[in-house]
């Protein structure tokens, strides 16, 4: 249900915010989520107030990993003063504000008429109004609900995927999984973890070059000669859901939908794979499980094209593995390659997969004062 970055783009636009009201919340209750959980939404349920069909209270969402806008770059929270109408299902936004990772308000903006719009149909955003309104019409009842208390700030740390180009240690992942980090974790198939070093980082490619201390059991092989081909199938792998599923990476299928990405950019591909934020830097195989792309989620590709369009709901981009390839030889790095011939079982090529496929855990710097 990505309506509630696209919301938080909408937010960002055109409302407009006094921070110090949301900032005094103290009782966030989880309302609603995405399926990955990468967007929750919170309501501070000691700020509601009924006013006969409508409801106003603070809202919150929170983006685990943060996500990304282009004018104010990460973002970790979206707070919102709203109202719902309870009649009419709609819902309007008076005032908002955007945090970074470290609390920091990047942009706050406030509104003196309320627009009330409907959120999509079986979306976050409905679930939200309607228990917002069940719960008032029966006059409250939020306590015991399947949400959970959590007070403001508190976010999961920033995570992507990532894959073994070779056994020293060398892992090919998104640039925009390791930017703005102090330090950079790496957790392979068995959870044991790695320190990395972000040795190059190319935020035109897209792409990122980290040294572990220590090396790998498994690598990755790029495919060599010919390209991805439009139809044909693919498997994408990552970690899509940081505190969750942490353990395994998810196995995601799909097909090659076009050759190029946003505006055209002829380094990306199109996938239909479901992948989520947290897939970032995971590798795309084709049937024989050779990489033919590292994946950038439809919200990271807006950032690498310098775009805010309305992607379509099951566009997904990667990189092409020729661009990976030219980018690590850029940088002196051994990889290996393998032509495609035989397809393989699905569970065979997730096997393979999830011996070099890592998550990559980005611990934010602190900036300076």
């Amino acid at each position: 249900m990505r309506v509630w970055i696209q919301t938080a783009v909408v937010l960002a636009a055109c409302q407009v915010a006094a921070p110090a009201t949301q900032a005094n919340a103290e009782k966030w209750i989880e309302f609603a989520a995405n399926t990955d959980r990468s967007q929750i939404i919170f309501v501070d349920v000691d700020s509601i107030r009924p006013d006969g069909k409508l409801v106003r209270y603070l809202g919150k969402i929170v983006f685990s990993p943060p996500a990304y806008l282009l004018e104010t770059g990460q973002v970790a929270e979206s707070f919102v003063s709203a109202t719902v109408d309870c009649g009419e299902k709609t819902v309007a936004v008076a005032d908002s504000f955007l945090k970074d990772s470290h609390g920091k308000v990047v942009k706050s903006e406030k509104s003196d008429t309320l627009v009330f719009r409907k959120p999509r149909q079986a979306s976050a955003g409905e679930k939200v109004i309607e228990r917002l309104c069940t719960a008032v019409a029966r006059g409250g009842g939020f306590e015991g609900a399947s949400g959970t208390a959590q007070k403001p700030g508190v976010s999961l740390p920033p995570s992507g995927s990532g894959f073994a180009i070779n056994a020293e240690g060398w892992v090919l992942t998104a640039q925009q999984v390791v930017q703005g980090c102090s330090s950079v974790s790496v957790f392979d198939a068995a959870k044991s973890l790695r320190h990395a070093t972000v040795v190059a980082s190319d935020p035109a490619a897209g792409l990122a070059l980290l040294k572990c201390d220590r090396g790998f059991t498994a690598a990755a092989r790029f495919r060599e000669g010919s390209g991805a081909r439009v139809g044909e199938s693919v498997t994408a792998l990552g970690f899509p859901l940081p505190g969750v599923q942490a353990g395994e990476a998810g196995v995601f299928s799909g097909t090659v939908s076009a050759l190029s990405g946003l505006r055209n950019n002829s380094s990306q591909l199109q996938i239909s794979a479901p992948v989520q934020a947290g897939n970032s830097g995971g590798p795309v195989l084709d049937t024989s499980g050779n990489v033919i792309g590292v994946v950038v989620p439809w919200f990271d590709a807006i950032k690498l094209a310098g775009v805010a369009a309305d992607i379509p709901q099951d566009a997904n981009f990667a990189i092409k593995g020729e661009f990976a390839q030219i980018f690590l030889q850029a940088q002196g790095t051994e990889f290996q390659t393998a032509p495609s011939g035989a397809s393989l079982p699905k569970d065979e090529i997730a096997d393979r997969a999830r011996a070099f496929t890592v998550r990559v855990e980005c611990t934010p710097a602190v900036p300076a004062k």
